[in-house]
């Protein structure tokens, strides 16, 4: 099972022309204005960085959500690069032990990497992600020291947004801020309460 999240780019896009435009407009002033100038070019300079960091970011990066036999869902070769795999054989068959969570990133035409992989017995929270509230979300709170990785496609939110939380054997606690489709987030549902985690939506 694995599902690769596609968001509207309309909005990145104008935000990344704004960014250059208003970048060559801090060089162009500078130019003409000695008063400032210094100013106007570093301005300039964190302009066009934004710019770039937004095509980079969500433009040019994708993610694939999978969830994988363990060791034997994907083959890899040279430094982590993603090599060709034989189709995933159905997941919803198997019992949590002996699967893994992976996620994969892609950045313009170089090959998948693996960026994330997580026992499917360790996801101990799963649910939506409120917008409102920062650190003081539900999963924040109850996982206060745990790390976060964004693996977002969603310039703007577009697209539904969840917290999955994976805390290994050590007690720590990792969070993965995931966009899945319908399928995917009723098996990840189904997985945590096979796992014995409530929830968290049924205390509401």
């Amino acid at each position: 099972m694995e599902y690769t999240p596609r968001a509207q780019t309309r909005r990145a896009v104008r935000c990344m022309w704004v960014f250059f435009a208003c970048g060559a407009a801090c060089f162009l002033a500078g130019a003409e204005i000695s008063a400032g100038r210094a100013v106007l070019q570093l301005a300039g300079i964190v302009f066009a960085v934004g710019g770039i960091y937004i095509a980079g970011r969500y433009l040019m990066t994708s993610f694939t959500y999978a969830v994988v036999p363990k060791g034997g869902g994907t083959a890899w070769e040279g430094e982590g690069e993603l090599a060709a795999a034989a189709p995933l054989p159905d997941v919803r068959c198997l019992p949590n032990a002996a699967l893994d969570f992976t996620v994969r990133k892609t950045q313009g035409r170089r090959a998948a990497v693996l960026d994330a992989c997580f026992a499917m017995e360790e996801l101990r929270y799963f649910a939506p992600l409120p917008r409102e509230g920062g650190r003081e979300r539900e999963p924040y709170r109850l996982y206060p020291e745990m790390r976060v990785f964004q693996y977002t496609v969603s310039f703007s939110h577009d697209l539904p947004q969840y917290m999955a939380v994976f805390v290994d054997g050590e007690g720590q606690a990792t969070g993965l801020v995931l966009e899945p489709d319908g399928e995917m987030t009723a098996y990840l549902e189904a997985a945590l309460r096979q796992n014995g985690a409530q929830d968290p939506r049924a205390e509401e």
